[in-house]
């Protein structure tokens, strides 16, 4: 959208929306739904203990024990650069992320709609603690600026970065090689022309920010990639083909974002299949769809293959007799990064045909029920349990068909109090990834 002067623009729409966040967390913790408030103790917790020791001593490594060798270094070394404590590092963290989301902003000009939905989604509060997603933020965003203004340099930089931060490969390899790809036609995949960037520019800064992380490893503990050691045989983070129903605990609320997020992947998924396969019968994709759109639609299909082949298989089904892959860490995977900005920003610049739409979004989501837990189906007590999120995702169709401001700027309202919710229910000691 145009504004006469984008930066205050966009600085005071963010502003407003943290606002809207710190008083529905006001709200809760006066009625008692929260029952806590950010301090140094309750900040440091969970995933954010095993920075923070990297922080202090530098890697640790216990075999068959949680350590922080199964992590990224990057982001503890500038808390150690910084010298602040737990609530300092949080509040640059804080700071960090609105940069980076105003930075996106003033390169995709989102409607302030569309901006409050991503910024009121549940689990957008991970970029306010002492992890590492805030700076992997800001390293994507220099990514995206630097993919969409043909900046390579300034990619190589902000791949590097965000490669040192957070284990990458995975995800900015089929990102940046699909891209850039499927910009050009399939006829000429294989030429020098189409591969020039990519092994020029985009590999080696991914490449180079892992085989730093194993060196910093060696140099440290005397092996190279102990990371992959104490994700597979701690945290059962290993390949493996998805075994379905996704099992997880079937009443509560965490279950039901959850649910949410893979919806939400799978949406970002079926975008991308559609594009692949459009590309591979040599024909164009749409004039509309932009570079970093695709990237991003790419990066989010990742995210989802992520969850479902390498996440571990630990719940047991009584009923069924066996373990089934779990859903956990979904919710930081697909949510705090800006690369979901942009895939809402084009989502909703689309203008769907027909009200058919409303229907349809209706049977998808339980076809993707079925694959989730079944036993939603056996009571309408547990059927009703889903109708959260069937809600949800219609109230989104319907301001995407409609436009009706009053219905996006009520969604972005209540989605604040969700996240408050469980920003609270994380401090009291809740894992909520």
């Amino acid at each position: 959208m145009s504004v006469s002067n984008p930066k205050l623009y966009y600085a005071i729409w963010i502003i407003g929306f943290v606002l809207l966040l710190s008083t529905a967390y006001g709200i809760l913790y006066a009625l008692d739904f929260i029952t806590t408030l950010p301090n140094a103790s309750n900040l440091l917790n969970g995933d954010a203990t095993f920075y923070h020791s990297i922080q202090q001593q530098g890697y640790v490594y216990v075999p068959g024990v949680p350590c922080n060798a199964g992590f990224f270094p990057f982001f503890a070394y500038i808390w150690r650069l910084t010298g602040l404590g737990v609530v300092g590092i949080a509040a640059l963290n804080a700071t960090v992320f609105l940069v980076a989301i105003w930075l996106n902003c003033l390169l995709l000009r989102p409607h302030p709609v569309v901006l409050g939905i991503f910024l009121s989604l549940p689990f957008l509060f991970y970029a306010y603690t002492p992890l590492s997603e805030a700076f992997f933020c800001l390293f994507s965003t220099g990514i995206l600026w630097g993919y969409a203004r043909g900046n390579r340099p300034l990619t190589f930089v902000a791949l590097l970065l965000a490669g040192i931060t957070r284990p990458t490969f995975l995800f900015f390899i089929p990102a940046m090689v699909g891209a850039t790809l499927m910009q050009r036609d399939v006829r000429h995949t294989f030429t020098w022309a189409n591969w020039r960037p990519i092994l020029g520019w985009y590999v080696p800064p991914i490449a180079l920010a892992f085989m730093t992380v194993a060196l910093i490893q060696y140099v440290q503990l005397g092996e190279p990639f102990l990371y992959f050691s104490v994700q597979a045989t701690v945290w059962g983070r290993e390949f493996g083909f998805p075994v379905f129903p996704l099992a997880d605990n079937p009443l509560g609320w965490l279950t039901r974002f959850r649910i949410f997020n893979y919806c939400l992947g799978l949406l970002a998924a079926g975008f991308g299949v559609k594009y692949l396969f459009t590309w591979l019968r040599g024909r164009l994709l749409p004039a509309d769809l932009q570079p970093v759109e695709l990237l991003s639609i790419i990066y989010l299909s990742m995210c989802l293959v992520s969850i479902l082949f390498f996440n571990p298989e630990w719940h047991w089904i009584p009923d069924y007799q066996y373990t089934s892959t779990i859903l956990t860490g979904i919710n930081r995977y697909l949510q705090v990064n800006p690369f979901l900005l942009v895939f809402l920003v084009y989502l909703f610049r689309q203008r769907p045909a027909s009200p058919w739409v409303l229907p349809l979004l209706l049977i998808g989501l339980h076809l993707v029920y079925f694959t989730v837990w079944p036993e939603y189906y056996t009571h309408i007590q547990k059927y009703l349990r889903l109708s959260v999120i069937t809600g949800m995702f219609l109230l989104y169709a319907l301001y995407h068909y409609r436009q009706w401001a009053v219905v996006g700027y009520a969604l972005v309202i209540v989605s604040f109090f969700f996240q408050a919710w469980m920003f609270g229910t994380m401090l009291s000691g809740v894992l909520v990834d």
